[in-house]
C-alpha cells in the first residue's frame, strides 16, 4: 500500500477517460451507488454540513482545538467526504450487493480480495492490530477468532475513520471520530476496542 499510488491511478483514470476524477467519480461511482453526501472537494459540499475537527490544544492539554476545513494536495489518496451512511453503501457495493454490480462486477470484487503476498506491502506502522494479509487497499486482520478485512485512515489532522467488512457474510461496519487515535497508548488502545465492538455489531446484525 502506497498512498501515492492512488494519486498516480486517479492520473491513470483522468487520462483514459478524458475526464476530472472527481467528475468520472460523480457520474459512474457516487450517483449509481446512491450517496448523497460525498465529494473530493469542499466546493462539492454544503460546509454547513461537513463536521469540523479537533485536535488535544497543546497549551490546555484538556481543551481541544477546532481545527478548519482544509484541502489534501494528495488527491485522490485521501480527502474524501462522505456520511457514514454514505459510506455504507460504499461497502455495501463492496460486500457484493447486487444493486452495486454495475459499479464493482463479481470479477473486480474477486481482485479487489485477493490476498496478496507482497514483502512490506502494510508496514506495521502505529498499527496495533494482527494484519494477515492484504488485498487491494484493504488489510486482513485477524479479531476474535475471525478474519475481516478493515481499512483506516486520518490519524494526524484532527479525524479518524475506519470501516470493517467481511465479504463472506455481507455485513460492514464504519465509524467516523473527531481527533486522531494513534497519538496516545490510550488513542491506540480505543482503536482496537472499537474494532472490536463494530465487529460485534456487524455479528449480531447479519
Amino acid at each position: 500500500y502506497c498512498n501515492i499510488g492512488f494519486s498516480l491511478l486517479g492520473l491513470l483514470v483522468e487520462r483514459l477517460n478524458g475526464m476530472s476524477l472527481d467528475a468520472y467519480c460523480a457520474r459512474e461511482l457516487f450517483a449509481p451507488m446512491g450517496l448523497r453526501r460525498a465529494g473530493w472537494h469542499l466546493a462539492d459540499l454544503d460546509v454547513a454540513q461537513v463536521a469540523l475537527q479537533y485536535l488535544p490544544d497543546r497549551s490546555a492539554p484538556a481543551n481541544l482545538k477546532r481545527i478548519e476545513h482544509f484541502s489534501w494536495p494528495g488527491y485522490p489518496d485521501g480527502s474524501l467526504r462522505c456520511s457514514v451512511n454514505d459510506m455504507l453503501r460504499v461497502l455495501a457495493t463492496h460486500a457484493g450487493s447486487p444493486a452495486g454490480a454495475h459499479v464493482l462486477s463479481p470479477p473486480a470484487l474477486g481482485s479487489i480480495f485477493t490476498r496478496q503476498t507482497v514483502a512490506g506491502a502494510w508496514p506495521a506502522g502505529r498499527n496495533p492490530l494482527v494484519t494477515v494479509a492484504c488485498g487491494l487497499a484493504w488489510r486482513l486482520y485477524s479479531m476474535d477468532g475471525r478474519e475481516v478485512w478493515s481499512h483506516n485512515g486520518g490519524g494526524g489532522a484532527g479525524m479518524s475513520t475506519l470501516v470493517l467488512l467481511d465479504p463472506a457474510t455481507h455485513t460492514a461496519a464504519a465509524a467516523w471520530l473527531s481527533g486522531p487515535v494513534f497519538e496516545t497508548p490510550e488513542g491506540q488502545q480505543l482503536f482496537i476496542e472499537l474494532h472490536h465492538r463494530l465487529l460485534a455489531e456487524m455479528l449480531a446484525t447479519r
